[in-house]
């Protein structure tokens, strides 16, 4: 919201927090709106959680679904120029994959993608219906200071020294910087497209260790041989839920999984930073 502020903007929020504006619980209330109208930004989602239990699962679908359902319901009763919403390349459903575009089939599986992907078609029968524009922003790792998910935990870990690479770390993933979503969004109220958005640069995890280390002032990380993370994943497998470390999850430190930006860079202007020469961990 600093970013959106400092170009100018008049911003109100709404949420559950203390500081928001509108208050309220999106995933069981339809917010009041007092009249006011104008450009939304429909960032609000559950995620960075692996749910064990079917109420956790549940919760992927109250918040992301059925809370978009009730952003749209507010929305029915005030004059709305346009949409901005976060999405996430989670709608693919896909664990590996090199410059994988828009076209690609939505398979996603897990409670998280599927929440996104239907929190889309509902925006997308209410824009339809409306005749409002439309631009939804399907997202990798988003990182920036204090990032939440994997990126975070990489960091706690670094700082604790328990951090251990995988092999050799050559898997690539696509990530993308906070701060470059938001300075580029209020150009593109009123833009209706569907569109990935990354770095372009898609760094491996070695590259995005050395950056981090060097911020931390750690030492290099020291590499687990593959042939004894499978081991140790195997273990996690029998363990069930409650471990750490599982087959799927070296998997997914293992395999590269990209996304091509063509679109943004063609269509919307995209220019965004690398991640690796701005990370602020």
């Amino acid at each position: 919201m600093p970013v959106l502020r400092s170009q100018g903007l008049d911003v109100v929020t709404i949420g559950r927090g203390d500081t928001a504006d509108v208050r309220a619980d999106l995933g069981t209330t339809v917010p009041d709106l007092g009249g006011r109208s104008g450009w939304v930004l429909h960032a609000m989602g559950h995620a960075h959680s692996v749910p064990k239990t079917e109420a956790e699962r549940s919760a992927f679908r109250r918040v992301n679904v059925e809370g978009t359902r009730n952003v749209v319901r507010a929305l029915e009763q005030v004059d709305c120029p346009g949409i901005v919403h976060l999405s996430s390349v989670a709608v693919y459903g896909r664990a590996e994959g090199q410059d994988l575009t828009e076209d690609c089939a939505l398979d996603a599986r897990d409670p998280y993608g599927v929440s996104k992907r239907d929190a889309e078609y509902v925006l997308q029968e209410f824009a339809a219906r409306r005749g409002c524009p439309l631009l939804i922003l399907r997202l990798p790792l988003v990182a920036g200071s204090r990032a939440p998910g994997n990126l975070g935990a990489m960091v706690r870990a670094m700082r604790r020294g328990y951090y251990f690479r995988i092999g050799a770390g050559e898997a690539r993933k696509s990530m993308v910087l906070a701060e470059d979503i938001a300075s580029h969004v209020p150009r593109w109220f009123g833009r209706s497209d569907l569109v990935n958005l990354t770095d372009g640069h898609h760094p491996s995890l070695a590259e995005l260790e050395r950056r981090l280390c060097e911020q931390l002032g750690r030492g290099r990380p020291i590499a687990m041989p593959m042939s004894f993370a499978r081991a140790l994943a195997l273990v996690g497998d029998l363990g069930g839920d409650r471990m750490p470390f599982s087959t799927a999850r070296l998997a997914k430190l293992s395999t590269s999984l990209t996304f091509s930006d063509k679109r943004a860079r063609a269509r919307l202007g995209w220019a965004p930073r690398r991640v690796v020469d701005v990370i602020v961990p």
